[in-house]
């Protein structure tokens, strides 16, 4: 008896053991139907031009003013970055060191973090005076 190959790569489809299926829980939709697509997740209400007009003449706001009231997020977004090393006193503190003198302006970085003595290093303190606009 002599076997091609499609009879025996035949023999080893019906023969082979049952598939497991992918997910333990059962879908709502069968094999052969759509996928259901998941819900929105927020609503956006936007207004219509004319609504948009309404709301303008009524309340005598400009059309961009209703159109950003209605885009941006009722409450404000937390500051995102790193929060400031120096506080607004010492800010304070250091901008009336520098500015008290010439010979003020012209004391190095370290020397300037030796002087306040509030543990910030010079790297901090020369890139808050350049922030606050104060260049050498």
């Amino acid at each position: 008896m002599t076997f091609t190959l499609m009879d025996v790569s035949f023999c080893h489809v019906t023969q082979s053991a049952p598939v497991p299926p992918l997910f333990k829980y059962k879908t709502p939709v069968g094999p052969d139907g759509p996928i259901p697509h998941p819900p929105p997740k927020c609503e956006n209400v936007e207004l219509t031009r004319d609504q948009r007009q309404i709301l303008s003449s009524s309340t005598r706001l400009a059309g961009l003013t209703i159109q950003y009231t209605c885009k941006v997020r009722a409450t404000p977004k937390k500051k995102v970055g790193r929060p400031p090393i120096l506080t607004q006193a010492q800010l304070e503190e250091l901008d009336e060191l520098v500015y008290a003198s010439l010979q003020n302006r012209q004391i190095s970085f370290a020397q300037l973090a030796e002087v306040l003595d509030s543990g910030v290093k010079k790297h901090a303190i020369r890139s808050t005076l350049a922030r606050e606009g104060f260049h050498r």
